[in-house]
């Protein structure tokens, strides 16, 4: 490939993932401004212009992290040029991807990374917007950039340091997830470079050197946010950059809500309810409702069991690697897909290498690892740059791993799993696509005014045969696969309730076993269940105009539906979900929360749903259960009740007050 070429290759592809995101971001310049925008960031910024630097001295500096307000007030608070300032941003993180990937593994790393980024179903919605993900990603992407750039390409200039410092101090005061990371990747380089120090082998030398750099790069990246976290300490008691990580933990440990968001499951936040009950104010990002709501979270998490503990995370660590169901209803399947094969490419990746490592040693492994891509070419390449290569690849596996652990007792949503999980993905698996990409060409000819076109396998080593089957198929197997693990997923996953293991309620309503009940599509027979005739087929169960005003005296804040119910059927794969609505003179037509995951077995079953919004009755009406089972499947009611969530009064009596 001529210069000019690859001068053409270096910028095209950067370029086309520019284009697709300010096409994006163009389109929402006037879109609606997000609610933690209006709530909280705007408003921040505009106190900000209005006070000055004696807004730094106000307890409203502490409620949002620091580029959360600065970054809007540096644009007067005008959501448009806001916008429109997130278009630089933007392309910043497509060109230090690019760069990162291509000096991580070669072109291809590059092409595949780019178009993850360029493509993806729900980073670029965030650029039209007022949040800080533009900011942390344009940091975090630049930083990981100036590491390759510092650790493979060997630039050690103070320039580059000093940019390294600087981008990774826009991820702390924006998004600060790291602020526990980089504290221990300090101690760690200065470890290294203290145990090296009187070292003198050529490796070691270059170590230490790198450990000191690295370290005094860190150190640098610390000095903004701990000046501000001595401020918010010696001015408020916060020895943090802000409030907001006490309802994280709140909601990411919350029984009821399975650590998820609320709606998910129907429900609404809770977390104001407990504050108030601390000091009368509702605001959860206040001092005192922060570490009201960080107490019952630990508290919560020692009283846990061991199996508890288990099974809770368990099931957040699958959303936080895959994603919520209700996230893909908001995003598109795409999300999970991608997800899928972003993990199966690592793991095969990973595998691979360590296989080729034990049974060819490191020589063999260092052949087959992508070279860097152009203007690193491959006549200029160094001893060890493949070392280079693989250090940087465990760096971004360690960070990303540990930051995935250090999410699991955090409230879990797609915009955090998206923008804190994705860019060290994306990486991995572009290197990973170049890795098995690496042994082969793809060749365009023209010969006879046609042009043809050829994969060609090339030899790794000089007494390596070249082979194109069947390892070419490694990364089309891995896209089935992670296709066919979705379709599989999709078809068991459940998400509901946990009716067994639900936090403290209290009884509101109660519909009796022997309830006056009805049914569309079943008949009911001599030992009282119901038969169905058809499907689907519905139990009716009147709730009276007397229940529903006891109810409304004191209307519970969240509510659930606590059903018992036997059913039995032959065909049991053929009977998974009921949905569930409240009927009123108008039918209330069920949404996505309110379908209930079924076992068809003899033993009573307990299952569980919210009574918030349509579910929750506001006149007399019926509590309306369709059933999607086969004919000739049975059914007994055995009653249901009516619930109130009292998981923060009860967190608050507790374990808050005296």
């Amino acid at each position: 490939m001529t210069n000019r070429a690859k001068l053409l290759n270096l910028w095209l592809w950067p370029l086309f993932g520019c284009v697709i995101g300010w096409q994006y971001i163009f389109e929402g310049l006037n879109d609606p401004i997000h609610t933690d925008a209006l709530n909280t960031y705007l408003p921040a910024a505009r106190a900000l212009l209005d006070q000055g630097w004696a807004f730094l001295a106000s307890p409203a500096s502490f409620r949002v992290v620091p580029l959360g307000y600065a970054w809007p007030a540096l644009w007067g608070a005008d959501p448009v040029w806001i916008r429109w300032a997130n278009c630089v941003l933007w392309a910043g993180c497509v060109f230090s991807a690019w760069r990162c990937a291509i000096l991580l593994g070669g072109f291809r790393a590059g092409v595949v990374t780019v178009l993850l980024l360029a493509l993806h179903p729900e980073l670029i919605t965030y650029f039209p917007t007022e949040l800080t993900e533009p900011i942390f990603l344009f940091g975090l992407f630049g930083w990981l950039w100036t590491l390759a750039e510092w650790l493979i390409s060997r630039n050690e200039s103070r320039g580059l340091q000093a940019l390294s410092a600087f981008f990774l101090t826009l991820t702390l005061l924006s998004r600060p997830v790291l602020q526990l990371l980089v504290p221990l990747l300090l101690i760690g380089t200065l470890a290294v470079a203290w145990q090296l120090r009187r070292s003198h082998g050529a490796t070691h030398l270059m170590t230490a050197r790198l450990c000191r750099q690295m370290a005094l790069t860190l150190a640098a990246s610390l000095v903004l946010p701990a000046l501000l976290v001595l401020k918010n300490g010696f001015y408020f008691g916060l020895w943090g950059l802000g409030t907001g990580s006490g309802t994280g933990l709140y909601l990411g440990t919350h029984p009821l809500f399975q650590g998820a968001e609320p709606a998910f499951l129907g429900f609404d936040y809770d977390v104001n309810d407990l504050v108030f009950m601390v000091g009368g104010d509702a605001d959860h990002l206040s001092l005192a409702g922060d570490r009201a709501a960080k107490a019952v979270a630990f508290a919560h998490l020692s009283a846990m069991s061991l199996g508890e503990a288990m099974t809770f995370f368990a099931r957040k660590l699958w959303w936080w690697m895959a994603h919520h169901p209700a996230s893909l209803a908001a995003h598109g399947s795409v999300l999970r897909k991608v997800r899928l094969f972003e993990w199966l490419a690592l793991v095969a990746c990973a595998s691979h290498m360590l296989w080729v490592a034990w049974r060819s040693g490191w020589s063999d492994l260092r052949r087959r690892v992508p070279a860097p891509g152009w203007p690193l070419a491959l006549p200029t390449l160094v001893e060890g740059t493949a070392a280079r290569q693989v250090v940087v690849l465990l760096l971004l596996f360690g960070f990303g791993g540990l930051l995935l652990a250090q999410l699991l007792p955090i409230l879990y949503n797609s915009r955090y799993s998206s923008a804190l999980l994705d860019p060290w993905l994306m990486l991995l698996t572009g290197f990973s696509v170049a890795y098995f990409a690496h042994p082969y060409q793809l060749r365009a000819n023209l010969y006879r005014s046609r042009w043809h076109l050829s994969l060609m396998g090339r030899k790794i080593a000089a007494n390596q045969r070249a082979r194109v089957w069947p390892e070419a198929l490694a990364i089309p197997a891995l896209i089935v696969l992670a296709v066919m693990v979705f379709n599989t997923i999709r078809r068991y996953e459940v998400v509901a309730i946990d009716a067994s293991n639900m936090p403290p309620h209290r009884q509101r309503l109660t519909l009796a076993a022997d309830a006056d009940v009805s049914a569309n599509g079943m008949t009911r027979q001599p030992d009282g269940q119901w038969l169905m005739t058809e499907s689907p087929a519905a139990l009716v169960i009147p709730v009276s105009a007397e229940q529903v005003a006891a109810l409304k005296i004191e209307p519970p804040y969240n509510a659930l539906w606590d059903i018992r119910l036997t059913i039995r059927s032959d065909r049991a794969r053929d009977c998974r979900t009921a949905d569930v609505a409240y009927t009123r003179p108008a039918a209330a037509i069920p949404g996505h929360v309110s379908r209930l995951p079924l076992r068809p077995d003899s033993p009573p079953r307990r299952y569980a749903i919210h009574a918030n919004k349509d579910l929750r009755p506001g006149e007399a009406g019926d509590l309306r259960i369709a059933l999607h089972c086969p004919a000739g499947t049975t059914v007994q009611w055995h009653g249901a009740r009516l619930l109130e969530s009292l998981y923060a009064e009860s967190a608050y009596r507790q374990r808050i007050r005296p």
